[in-house]
């Protein structure tokens, strides 16, 4: 039984998230955890609710993905920014040096030369590479947590709580 899994929400007008990716979380009732290691005769109230320790294992995680989202988004932020870069040294390099070349500084476009400008795309580039690296270094990291974390879910699921050791048998 899977327990995590990744859901594309379905487009609809009236639902705002449509545009997200979910990561919905299954956890398996005491039944059908019973039911895999022979306890059949278990049955489950239908008021049963997700026990503190879990909730808090799964808020951890909850704070990992969110954690791996927004190194998601600040990597797409970067590759955008490196590509402007690019694109900018490539026209630069097609200007000829006697050239006019403008510089934008917020909403004013700035006289300034062609070496000035190449060196100061070519530090931005640098930067951006840097960057991306120490972010790639990050994002390994979190799924590397994120790993642990459902693996340590799962066992606790399977052991039956924090301790890992199974719950005991129902009684016939």
């Amino acid at each position: 039984m899977e327990l995590f899994k990744q859901v594309d929400r379905a487009s609809a007008p009236d639902n705002p998230y449509s545009d997200r990716r979910f990561t919905e979380f299954h956890v398996p009732s005491p039944y059908q955890r019973y039911k895999k290691t022979g306890y059949s005769t278990y049955s489950m109230s239908a008021g049963q609710q997700v026990p503190p320790w879990l909730q808090e294992q799964i808020m951890k995680l909850q704070q990992t993905q969110q954690s791996l989202q927004s190194l998601q988004v600040q990597r797409q932020q970067l590759d955008m920014e490196k590509n402007e870069t690019d694109k900018a040294l490539e026209e630069l390099e097609k200007t000829p040096e006697d050239g006019t070349v403008y510089k934008h500084a917020g909403s004013v476009l700035i006289k300034s030369n062609k070496v000035d400008m190449m060196a100061d795309l070519k530090e931005r580039k640098e930067l951006a590479d840097t960057r991306a690296k120490v972010l790639e270094k990050q994002v390994q990291r979190v799924n590397e947590s994120l790993k642990e974390q459902e693996t340590k879910i799962n066992e606790m699921i399977k052991g039956g709580g924090p301790g890992g050791a199974p719950p005991p048998p129902p009684t016939l």
